[in-house]
């Protein structure tokens, strides 16, 4: 299960995953989701450090998008 909590809102997005592989494309689609639905950008993300979201893919995505992990 991949939890997201937003911060400023406190609203919290729940997926359901079949095993950690899937985490990338969950977080992939859930910050275009977001950016998409609010106008807003995506300018931080907090994680507990795990290797699912700490990667080389995840990285690039993140700094493609000017995200601070």
């Amino acid at each position: 299960m991949l939890s997201i909590i937003d911060d400023y809102s406190r609203k919290a997005f729940v997926y359901f995953l079949k095993n950690k592989f899937e985490v990338k494309d969950k977080l992939i689609e859930f910050v275009n989701f977001a950016e998409k639905q609010t106008g807003e950008v995506v300018k931080i993300f907090r994680s507990d450090n795990g290797t699912e979201y700490v990667n080389n893919d995840l990285n690039a995505f993140f700094q493609g998008k000017g995200i601070k992990h």
